[in-house]
């Protein structure tokens, strides 16, 4: 970060995005210290940025959505009464869709941290 008069820092977003993905990678992904240092240093913040900050955006949006249907009653089977309108089919078609399209990217994510760990290829 940048410092400031009277030696305050100064965090821009590009700083904070950076710690997410540090954040990310030590948290989520399970790397340790030297680990996230190595990424840094072999594959620069960009990478870090890149590669954990959609998969944390898209988790918090995720989140912050309120669910399709309600639980099921205690002592119930399980299996909830779906209602059989259009509109709630219609509702349930674009969620579902949109499940696949965030598991596909996710996939993809997926990909680009292997390829980010194998390193470089050797000739």
């Amino acid at each position: 970060p940048l410092k400031r008069g009277g030696g305050r820092r100064y965090y821009r977003p590009e700083d904070i995005a950076l710690l997410k993905g540090i954040r990310h990678l030590l948290y989520s992904d399970g790397y340790t210290i030297k680990g996230v240092q190595k990424v840094l240093r072999e594959n620069g913040a960009g990478a870090v940025v890149a590669v954990a900050r959609p998969l944390t955006e898209r988790l918090a949006d995720l989140r912050s959505e309120a669910p399709l249907g309600e639980a099921p009653a205690p002592g119930s089977d399980g299996d909830a009464v779906l209602d059989s309108t259009p509109e709630a089919t219609a509702d349930t078609d674009q969620e579902v869709a949109r499940l696949r399209s965030l598991l596909r990217d996710l996939r993809n994510e997926l990909a680009a941290l292997r390829s980010l760990l194998a390193g470089p290829k050797k000739d």
